[in-house]
């Protein structure tokens, strides 16, 4: 396959396997959903199809047979049970390690493959076990009211000249038609040209086929989907009833099928017609026409309401965003050259492009944000599978989910995720048996909360299990020479200790946890995202863990400050209130003042960058909150606001922690951005003068 077509074909077999998972993890808690077995026996028929389209047979057969399953499934033919699902998902995790090796060529792949299509089929002969000598008169009366429900289609499909080049083969199409129903098929040869001129990658063929089926005109489109815009597609309803019966329609295909040329459907009506003339005149009538050689009808696409999306490569998006972030550079260099000329006119148009530039890097980043639902299907399966394994009942209760972050930061979200739920199925959800001496429901329930706050996406994973044992976490910590007996720690300084590298609870180690690599990869992944994260917990009750993390890491908005001699950004989303004193009050690097009639503690930047130049009378106060406690910083002057586009500080830097990149300003100079939860924490524990900062305590 070339490389090109296995890209757009990996892309599209993931978002189906996607799809299919969590139609399968739906369906194991409501097995009589229908509509849930309908739409897993859809997935893979598509899946299976585009597989074939591609030429990988392999996987399309192994899809093929399991498809054979849910098929005897829906008509109630197999009752759903737990070896079909256990199998189906086995299936799902080798078919997603199969679709980047097509030819399934690996000896780990191709065992697995041999083994599970030896299983499928088993499943498939258990449905043929009991069979009858006699045909009762439901089944009878089943079997006539599925013949009644038939329709039958007309269906023209003429691949354009440039159809074969995609690596289409029209052909997988025809097969597919055959499994919807029952088939006619004409084909056409009418327009191949002279040997001379012929090319063998252009597409010359046509087909017509009467097709009777009880699918809907959208699953008969849905197997022209690789087509789209490459073929010319006509779709028009012919009956409520199989035409394919009547020996008038027979002979009008054979003739056609003897003489390879097009059927005219005109013709092909009055045939239909004289059969029942009332189907002249019938409402049901539908027709889908679509022409490759035609252009899209703007007028007819808004009266029809058509939306239509496109699918766009990740490369591409990062170029975008890489762009507009030059666009915003060069547009405050443009701001800062007018604001010197002192042009009426020509700072109106500049005013008017930084409107334009911001709604610009405002539809980029909807582009690029992803719901943190395709997080939640990962950890849905891994809640389903780590439960059997640890025979704990638990159930995952997912809210907020289409709530949408940074692709980049879903990327590498996941880890710390992973890390924080595996740690609330083995540590937090108890055993049933011990659930129910507790008065617990046997189930243990683990949330998954999202929601949008300001500029921030705040995460809250919960159970409802035994909670933190404060004082077996503050024993482990003297056993392991982290803290003495003496020292005094905060309900919040205990929990910090839980993300301290190696640290672990555990008694027994096992393949889940107990190794104290977990919670130290969670903190650092989350800080790394310029987020944080804390924890609440009540013994008995249950845990949280509550992640703030920002919407993007590539274009923010920042408040430009002066500290000495240098320009730094303050990420704007943390602002809450500005407040200008003396600068007499701010004697330390860490002291407590009254603001609105509320004392918090204040964090004395110019002191605590060492700066040498003479401080201002007067210097600002940003007031932020930091580990949901209000806290603020002084800085000698506030600019003001300003877009931030985050450069990396390079190789040099990285061991660096009060900084999370760096700004080019309209005048070509550089301004570091602070990244205000590592600068804090540090400041926190770098105090001197034995402050007390009560939550905000931090080891």
């Amino acid at each position: 396959m070339d490389e090109k077509f296995r890209h757009i074909y990996i892309e599209e077999a993931t978002e189906l396997l996607h799809s299919l998972e969590n139609a399968l993890l739906c369906l194991e808690k409501d097995r009589a959903d229908t509509k849930t077995i309908e739409e897993v026996f859809r997935i893979m028929h598509t899946f299976k199809g585009s597989s074939n389209m591609f030429g990988l047979e392999k996987i399309g057969l192994l899809t093929h047979h399991l498809e054979t399953v849910y098929d005897r499934v829906r008509s109630g033919d197999q009752a759903l049970d737990d070896d079909i699902l256990s199998i189906t998902l086995h299936a799902l995790d080798h078919l997603k390690e199969a679709i980047h090796d097509p030819h399934v060529s690996q000896p780990h792949l191709t065992a697995t493959h041999e083994d599970l299509k030896q299983k499928v089929l088993n499943l498939v002969g258990n449905g043929d076990t009991e069979s009858t000598n006699t045909t009762k008169v439901e089944d009878v009366n089943e079997a006539v009211s599925k013949f009644k429900s038939l329709k039958t289609y007309f269906i023209h499909f003429a691949p354009a000249d440039k159809a074969l080049t995609n690596g289409n083969n029209p052909l997988y199409v025809i097969d597919e038609l055959h499994q919807l129903g029952k088939c006619r098929v004409v084909a056409s040869n009418d327009t191949i040209p002279a040997l001379d001129t012929f090319r063998p990658d252009v597409s010359y063929l046509s087909w017509d086929v009467l097709l009777a089926t009880d699918k809907t005109k959208e699953d008969i489109e849905n197997e022209f989907l690789f087509f789209e815009g490459i073929c010319d597609l006509q779709i028009e309803w012919l009956a409520d009833s199989n035409l394919l019966i009547k020996k008038d329609i027979n002979s009008f295909i054979k003739t056609h099928q003897n003489e390879a040329r097009p059927v005219d459907f005109e013709q092909l009506k009055k045939v239909v017609n004289k059969l029942n003339p009332k189907l002249e005149n019938a409402k049901a009538k539908e027709t889908v026409i679509k022409s490759a050689t035609e252009t899209a009808d703007t007028n007819n696409s808004i009266k029809t309401g058509t939306v239509s999306s496109i699918r766009v490569s990740s490369e591409k998006l990062d170029t975008l965003m890489n762009q507009i972030s030059e666009l915003i550079t060069t547009q405050a260099r443009l701001s800062m050259l007018v604001n010197g000329l002192e042009v009426a006119e020509l700072g109106a148009i500049t005013e008017n492009m930084a409107k334009i530039t911001r709604k610009l890097r405002d539809n980029a980043f909807s582009i690029c944000l992803i719901p943190i639902d395709t997080l939640v299907i990962r950890f849905k399966r891994l809640v389903r599978d780590l439960s059997k394994e640890l025979d704990k009942n638990i159930e995952l209760v997912a809210e907020g989910t289409d709530t949408e972050l940074d692709k980049s930061i879903i990327e590498k979200l996941s880890d710390p995720l992973l890390h924080l739920m595996r740690n609330c199925i083995d540590h937090g959800i108890e055993h049933k048996d011990v659930r129910g001496k507790h008065g617990k429901k046997e189930k243990g329930t683990i949330r998954i909360e999202a929601y949008n706050s300001g500029t921030n996406v705040i995460i809250r994973l919960s159970d409802d299990g035994a909670g933190i044992d404060l004082d077996k976490v503050r024993q482990r910590a003297i056993d392991k020479m982290i803290i003495t007996k003496d020292t005094e720690l905060t309900e919040q300084e205990i929990y910090q200790l839980l993300f301290k590298p190696g640290f672990s609870t555990a008694v027994e180690l096992s393949d889940i946890s107990g190794r104290g690599v977990g919670m130290d990869v969670v903190k650092r992944g989350i800080e790394d995202l310029q987020g944080d994260v804390f924890i609440e917990s009540e013994k008995g009750k249950g845990t949280s863990f509550t992640i703030r993390l920002p919407l993007t890491l590539s274009i923010i908005d920042g408040l430009l400050v002066e500290i000495g001699e240098n320009t730094y950004v303050i990420p704007l989303h943390l602002v809450d209130k500005c407040y200008e004193v003396p600068a007499t009050l701010l004697t330390d690097v860490h002291q407590h003042l009254v603001l609105d009639g509320n004392r918090m503690p204040v964090f004395h930047l110019r002191e605590a960058l060492h700066c040498l130049k003479p401080s201002p009378k007067m210097n600002q106060i940003i007031k932020m909150k930091f580990m949901e406690e209000e806290v603020g910083i002084s800085v000698d002057t506030i600019i003001g606001e300003h877009q931030v586009v985050l450069k990396p500080l390079g190789h040099m830097y990285r061991n660096q922690e009060e900084f999370s990149g760096a700004t080019i300003l309209g005048d070509g100079t550089v301004a570091l951005v602070f990244d205000i939860n590592k600068l804090l924490k540090k400041l926190i524990n770098e105090s001197s003068n034995n402050v007390s900062y009560g939550k905000l305590s931090y080891q």
